[in-house]
């Protein structure tokens, strides 16, 4: 790499800047293979370095693009710190970040992918492996101990609305390390734990700690680094909860199995996999946004025009909770939550057949995997679907879970049809995952959207809390099975016309 040169020897000395929004300067860049970038710090001194990336964050920057002479003018940006777009930008372009450049938006999904879905997965996935054996040892019924699993969804309900605060006031990477690090004190917690209580109190940390894993921290990464297809990657990123509980779930159970408390030291290989797998990627390798690096987000136009980023648009959150709209989007997110923990229900509904269908009821596993690859292969469907039309997209994954209730209710005798019922009803679980993060920002913009985001999430958050114990209470009915599917495809369709019902009245500034 060349040395620094003056900024006499580069090019002419630039005249004083005025601060502002907006403010603008062009300067001849004399050398095209070399990309430059002029910082003016507070005291209006200018330096010019032959580097690829800013020195640091400062007043403006001023970059061109030097990889074609297409003779474009260099234009001065005005970094909003703390925020994770540029204001006016201009999109810019550079060689590279440690040779990866403007692909570096691919290490943030690949970021997202590992940092969401192993906590999760081992959080969900893998937690069903302790119940019996926590209970034994405890000698507690098994409905006591996974107890700590309602403690931990009120703990997300009530923390909601402060994350949301929290979010928008840290940087990402900082939410990052300190609830990864929250989430592996607490499953190395209940490695430690001998009483019932400790269980609870460290199931109330682990619903705190996982709230920006399953809410913000897959949203705000892509809707920063991408300008297109945020749905899909969105998608994506969330698509492999369930294979990491695939992945650790033999591991685990070798584990539990190989001592009297066995569970003690699989807590913490949990525990020791969650922190080495995101706290270092989240410090050494996660950037907030491409402005960090001197990148646009990706796919933005940088070869002519402005980029079409929201860079501040749309609703408050006073505002936006005046909105009926605001709460069509809570009744969808409730309603499809509850809808979705059918899924649970789904194994004991196979194993109902072990006397009048032996054969339907050994298929049991083999079930419950389709849905897994279902729900896999939904998410990047209709991630994909929601790029071209949200309306769509959310109608589809409804539509997909509310047939897959019907062919597994209608047609259980039939070994086929009952895999096409369970991998349609995966698809339509999907569109939680999909739709929930995409919708309030379709609908109330981006200015207060963790904030919107995290209310609007508590309607599921607050069914979450009860819609086993409910779903529990119809199943013990007489024909329960029949009457929870029923409820499920109503819940689907009225979560249909209620995400309609929004995006039809969007906030105003929207277009």
């Amino acid at each position: 790499m060349r040395r620094a040169r003056s900024i006499s020897s580069a090019m002419p000395s630039p005249p004083s800047i005025q601060k502002g929004r907006g403010a603008r300067r062009a300067l001849h860049n004399p050398r095209r293979d070399e990309t430059y970038y002029v910082s003016y710090y507070s005291s209006l001194s200018a330096q010019v370095k032959n580097t690829e990336r800013p020195h640091k964050f400062c007043d403006f920057v001023l970059a061109w693009p030097c990889l074609k002479p297409s003779g474009r003018k260099p234009q001065i940006h005005k970094l909003n710190k703390g925020n994770r777009v540029f204001e006016g930008a201009y999109p810019m372009r550079c060689r590279s970040y440690r040779g990866l450049g403007r692909h570096y938006a691919y290490i943030i999904v690949l970021c997202c992918i590992i940092i969401t879905n192993i906590p999760l997965g081992l959080l969900y996935g893998c937690s069903g492996l302790f119940f019996t054996p926590v209970a034994d040892y405890l000698g507690v019924p098994t409905a006591s101990f996974t107890a700590y699993f309602s403690i931990s969804n009120l703990a997300i309900l009530m923390a909601l609305p402060i994350m949301g605060r929290f979010v928008d006031r840290f940087d990402i990477r900082f939410v990052i390390v300190i609830s990864s690090a929250a989430l592996a004190a607490s499953f190395f917690g209940m490695s430690l734990s001998s009483r019932l209580w400790q269980f609870y109190l460290c199931g109330a940390l682990m619903g705190v700690s996982a709230i920006p894993h399953l809410y913000f921290v897959v949203p705000i990464l892509v809707n920063a680094w991408f300008e297109v297809r945020t749905a899909f990657f969105t998608g994506l990123s969330f698509s492999f909860m369930g294979v990491s509980g695939i992945v650790f779930s033999p591991i685990l159970n070798s584990i539990i199995v190989s001592a009297p408390e066995g569970w003690r030291s699989a807590y913490v290989l949990v525990a020791v996999i969650v922190f080495i797998a995101t706290v270092p990627l989240a410090a050494l390798v996660v950037k907030p946004d491409p402005a960090s690096l001197g990148l646009a987000p990706l796919g933005a136009d940088e070869e002519e025009g402005p980029a079409r980023r929201d860079v501040g648009g749309g609703a408050t959150l006073s505002e936006a909770a005046r909105c009926t709209s605001f709460w069509e989007l809570v009744a969808f997110n409730g309603i499809v939550m509850a809808a979705n923990t059918i899924m649970q229900f789904i194994p004991s509904y196979t194993q109902s057949f072990a006397r009048s269908a032996p054969q339907i009821a050994a298929l049991t596993g083999t079930v419950a995997s389709m849905a897994l690859l279902g729900q896999t292969l939904g998410m990047l469907f209709l991630g994909t679907v929601c790029d071209r039309s949200i309306k769509l997209g959310t109608g589809l994954g409804c539509a997909f879970g509310a047939m897959g209730m019907l062919v597994m209710w209608r047609f259980p005798s039939s070994s086929a049809l009952l895999f096409a019922g369970a991998f349609l009803f995966g698809a339509g679980y999907a569109s939680a995952g999909v739709a929930n993060p995409l919708l309030p920002r379709a609908v109330f913009g981006s200015r207060d959207y963790n904030s919107i985001y995290a209310r609007i999430s508590m309607g599921g958050a607050v069914v979450s809390v009860f819609a086993s114990v409910l779903w529990g209470i119809v199943v013990d009915m007489p024909d329960g099975f029949s009457l929870m599917f029923a409820i499920g495809i109503s819940c689907l369709v009225l979560a249909t016309a209620a995400a309609w019902f929004a995006l039809a009245h969007k906030w105003r500034s929207i277009g």
